[in-house]
């Protein structure tokens, strides 16, 4: 799938073809291939990984950790329509704004290629605490903030990532690329705790406390995760030939529009603006940054409640009853927009009347589980 040569896939592209009688120029050899290419001879990826901490105890139930965590990836690979015009400027953000701009080799169509030249940048401040209190209570708080910095975030197009951009919009200046990773998190915060109640075991009612009440009350455990991360970013993109460089594979991403240099959700179930946007001149590329726009945070809760009993006395055997609830709180955690609503236009003249909407949740519902475990 990812390398589609003959004689197993043939991809032919012919301009104005007469629908629905193009089988017999497909027969006759006429249309332009699409290849699909690797970089000959690529220097092989590595990441350079460096970090700091101080650990402090102070006492026997509590440590404190702070740090610093970076990262930084060589040759990565990505992925875009090499043959695309010869641009007016250096950078290449202006082309010639003409009606039919020729591709740099006139014999083919898309030259999709794959090459290992990309780069990465991660830089985060953590910070944590442990904590073993007495009576059985055990906590942990874990909180990172970071950024992750790329040129581009997979060479497998969407089929890991969905934010919006496919492949580079410029195969030549990947700098034109350089943003936010598909995957970036700024902030994470995980609380986890763990706590034996301590009912039935004698310290509560007695050491010859209630046999009933011991075998009902005690030996329950109850804990929780608490999770609340901010949002991964996303770009607005179009995928006509405004910009006139020959090609429609490597999507563009719009203008900010006068007087907005950013832009806010609208409100739970809209993303962004779409009229934040309008189109570049043509033969212009946008200026609006890769992954500009933070998508919805994520906040869930997910308590669990342990019984533990032994089966005899004396006995090694044990069975547990657990009670788990996923989003226990059911807040509901929107997910990014779909490729179809990050399209801000769908032509020089149409705006996408969906563009910015959120369509779907990135966790279910509350859910609540049961299940019995035996230990032998």
């Amino acid at each position: 799938m990812t390398f589609k040569h003959e004689p197993y896939f043939k991809q032919v592209r012919i301009t104005n073809a007469p629908f629905p009688n193009v089988y017999p120029l497909l027969a006759s050899g006429q249309g332009l291939i699409d290849t699909f290419a690797i970089q000959f001879d690529p220097k092989s990826t590595y990441v350079e990984q460096y970090n700091v901490n101080v650990q402090r105890s102070f006492s026997s139930t509590l440590m404190i950790t702070a740090g610093y965590v970076g990262s930084h990836g060589v040759h990565l690979w990505r992925e875009a329509d090499l043959n695309n015009a010869y641009p007016l400027t250096p950078d290449g953000t202006q082309f010639a704004p003409i009606n039919n701009p020729q591709r740099r080799n006139p014999n083919f169509a898309n030259i999709r290629m794959k090459v290992a030249d990309g780069e990465s940048f991660y830089h985060a401040g953590l910070f944590g605490v442990q904590s073993r209190l007495g009576g059985g209570f055990r906590a942990q708080l874990s909180y990172t903030y970071g950024t992750s910095i790329d040129d581009q975030s997979s060479a497998l197009g969407r089929n890991e990532f969905a934010n919006g951009q496919a492949r580079t919009v410029d195969p030549y200046n990947r700098l034109l690329n350089r943003g936010r990773s598909d995957f970036d998190i700024r902030h994470n915060l995980s609380i986890n705790f763990t706590y034996d109640i301590p009912y039935g075991t004698g310290r509560d009612h007695g050491a010859d406390g209630s046999a009933v009440a011991r075998a009902l009350a005690g030996g329950w455990t109850v804990s929780g995760i608490l999770s609340a991360q901010s949002g991964i970013p996303v770009s607005p993109i179009y995928t006509f030939d405004q910009d006139r460089d020959a090609t429609t594979d490597n999507e563009q991403r719009p203008n900010w529009a006068a007087g907005v240099g950013g832009t806010t959700r609208v409100n739970d179930t809209q993303l962004f603006d779409p009229n934040a946007f309008v189109l570049p001149p043509v033969g212009s590329r946008g200026n609006v940054g890769r992954n500009a726009i933070d998508g919805p945070g994520l906040v869930s809760f997910d308590p669990a409640f342990v019984k533990s009993l032994f089966l005899h006395r004396g006995s090694k055997r044990s069975a547990q009853l657990r009670i788990e609830m996923f989003n226990a709180f059911n807040r509901v955690n929107f997910a990014i927009p779909s490729i179809a609503n990050l399209t801000v236009f769908n032509s020089p003249t149409e705006r996408n009347p969906t563009a910015g909407q959120i369509t779907s949740t990135s966790t279910p519902a509350r859910q609540v589980q049961l299940a019995l475990r035996v230990l032998f």
